[in-house]
């Protein structure tokens, strides 16, 4: 897919195309007219993207839908690993921390933080 104009980058080209996606209810096809490419001032169809006609085939779908697949079994398998690995901590340094000790820790911390500004406030007067 390819751009109608001048000094349009590809991340442009996806911001109109998913812009034109969100907003329109009309198929998105780019702009049909050749005569775009010489004046795209006067050939322009507003309702569709700067760019040159294009067509999504069957084939295209299940590429993609393929891809989709593959990138959905790595997240699972990258899930698993880290499940995986947080059991094995567990079973190795004993309990895990329960949320509100970490919290209290933190909390802690800021208590401190506070005391110190405080203590250097009352040295400053």
């Amino acid at each position: 897919m390819s751009w109608v104009g001048p000094g349009c980058t590809d991340e442009t080209l996806l911001s109109a195309i998913a812009s034109a996606l969100h907003t329109s209810t009309m198929p998105i096809t780019g702009q049909l007219s050749a005569a775009v490419e010489k004046n795209p001032g006067v050939w322009l169809n507003t309702s569709q993207p700067l760019c040159k006609a294009f067509m999504v085939t069957d084939e295209d779908i299940r590429k993609q839908e393929e891809l989709v697949q593959q990138v959905r079994k790595r997240l699972e398998e990258a899930l698993m690993a880290d499940m995986l690995a947080h059991v094995e901590e567990i079973a190795r340094d004993g309990e895990p921390p329960s949320e509100k000790e970490g919290a209290d820790e933190e909390g802690e911390e800021e208590e401190e933080e506070e005391e110190q500004d405080h203590d250097q406030e009352m040295e400053n007067v």
